[in-house]
């Protein structure tokens, strides 16, 4: 989310700041925030190497409150911070209010705890940014899991399209094996039955066994 979108949009919800002019917003984004990066959530997820997530996708195992810790999303000494300013507006004693009345209620709160609303507001928006940090590293985290998926899929493919054709091979070769050996049976019988003709002018014993057109193939042979 762009920062000054979510700091209006935080402002709007929460009745800490009235917008009368939109040509004003850039006054806001003088709140000072840290620069949180890609590189910082690097160095987090390296603290975590020794005890990663049971996950595929690490980075989506960490919770937010771990998250902002990776990223060193500031704390200040009031204890106060946009998540609990937004754990108190669902809280029963807001709920019950109306939009104007919580407003009120959640401004006196923070009045009463002297919590600048600068504060929140610079912590809302770090926040926003340790998100969207750690959106842009979840993204390229995938994609390179993705591409690499992508690859071993194409090589199984093409070692699956390598092996059929193997066996479209082999059964071709043995086709031909077989039929080469049927036509060979086939000369051998004619070569044998003169032989039976030769040896009857001779003698009325079958000295001569003549094969069968029907014999066995190769692997009826074992």
């Amino acid at each position: 989310m762009k920062v000054v979108a979510f700091v209006k949009k935080v402002a709007a919800s929460t009745g800490f700041i009235t917008f009368s002019d939109s040509s004003k917003v850039d006054e806001v984004t003088l709140v000072q925030t840290r620069t949180l990066s890609l590189a910082d959530l690097l160095r987090g997820f390296d603290r975590m190497e020794k005890n990663p997530p049971a996950t595929p996708a690490n980075e989506l195992a960490v919770d937010f409150d771990k998250l902002f810790e990776m990223m060193n999303v500031s704390h200040f000494d009031h204890g106060w911070s946009a998540k609990s300013v937004a754990t108190y507006l669902q809280s029963s004693d807001i709920l019950t209010l109306n939009s104007r009345e919580a407003k009120e209620a959640m401004l006196r709160v923070l009045k009463e705890n002297k919590v600048p609303l600068e504060d929140i507001l610079s912590d809302a928006v770090n926040r926003d940014k340790a998100l969207d940090a750690c959106e842009e590293f979840a993204l390229q985290k995938l994609q390179e899991r993705t591409s690499k998926r992508e690859q071993e899929t194409a090589r199984c493919e093409k070692e699956i399209a390598d092996c059929k054709e193997r066996i479209r091979s082999n059964k071709d070769l043995q086709a031909q094996d077989e039929q080469a050996y049927q036509e060979w049976l086939q000369k051998k019988i004619a070569h044998e039955e003169q032989l039976v003709k030769v040896v009857s002018l001779i003698t009325t014993e079958d000295e001569i066994s003549v094969g069968s057109i029907k014999g066995k193939t190769a692997k009826e042979r074992k």
